[in-house]
C-alpha cells in the first residue's frame, strides 16, 4: 500500500514539475514585456538589434541564419514569432536565448525554397516552417536615434525573462546603446554598419 502511495505521489510531483507555471515559479523567473518597433541587422549578419522605447538588445547570431531567412526574396512571408521566442537576462544585462521565425513554405518562390533547403530547413506536414535561431548579447539603455530608425508598422511584443531571486526588474545599470548615427544617417555599432529591416 505504501509503495503504491509513494509511486502515485512521485508521478503527481513529476507532472507538476513539468507544468511551465510551476517550473517558472520554482526557478524564480519573472518577466516584462518589451515592445520592439524595429529590427536592425549588420551588413554581415553578425549583429541583430531589437529596438524598443526603453532598451536596445544587441544580439549576435554566429550562424548568420537570421539574416539569410529574414532577407529572402519573398518578403514578409516568413516572420518573427515573439510568442515562440525566448530571451533571458542575467544580472549583468547579458541576454541569451532564441528567436523563432516561421511561416508558410509552399508559397515561397523556388529560389527561396532552394536556399532554405540548402540550410537544412524543411517544412512540416502543414507545409510550414519554424526555425529557432540561437542568439546572445547585451541589453542597453535606449537613446533617440532620430528619424534614422523609422518604426515598422508592426510592434513585436517580446517577453523578456530574468531571475527574480532578490533582483529588481531593472537588472543592474544598462550602459547606453552602442548604436550611433553617422553621416548620411548611416547606423553603426562600432565600425560595423547596421540597417533597418523593413517588415
Amino acid at each position: 500500500m505504501n509503495k503504491k502511495i509513494l509511486r502515485n505521489s512521485f508521478i503527481i510531483l513529476a507532472l507538476l514539475l513539468n507544468s511551465s507555471c510551476l517550473t517558472k515559479y520554482m526557478w524564480s523567473d519573472a518577466s516584462y514585456i518589451e515592445n520592439i518597433n524595429q529590427f536592425l541587422i549588420g551588413q554581415d549578419g553578425r549583429y541583430i538589434v531589437l529596438v524598443g522605447p526603453r532598451y536596445h538588445y544587441v544580439l549576435t547570431d554566429k550562424s548568420g541564419m537570421f539574416q539569410k531567412i529574414i532577407t529572402l526574396r519573398q518578403e514578409k512571408t516568413l516572420s518573427v514569432n515573439p510568442a515562440k521566442s525566448y530571451l533571458k537576462l542575467d544580472s549583468n544585462n547579458n541576454i541569451s536565448g532564441y528567436i523563432t521565425i516561421e511561416g508558410p513554405f509552399n508559397v515561397l518562390p523556388m529560389e527561396d525554397i532552394g536556399l532554405l533547403t540548402s540550410l537544412g530547413i524543411r517544412p512540416n506536414k502543414k507545409e510550414e516552417i519554424s526555425v529557432k535561431i540561437n542568439l546572445n548579447g547585451r541589453r542597453y539603455s535606449a537613446r533617440n536615434l532620430g528619424p534614422s530608425v523609422s518604426k515598422s508598422n508592426t510592434t513585436y511584443r517580446f517577453t523578456i525573462y530574468y531571475d527574480d531571486s532578490g533582483l529588481i526588474k531593472d537588472i543592474g545599470k544598462a550602459a547606453v546603446t552602442p548604436v550611433t548615427v553617422g553621416l548620411d544617417a548611416v547606423l553603426f555599432i562600432g565600425k560595423a554598419i547596421v540597417y533597418p529591416i523593413k517588415r
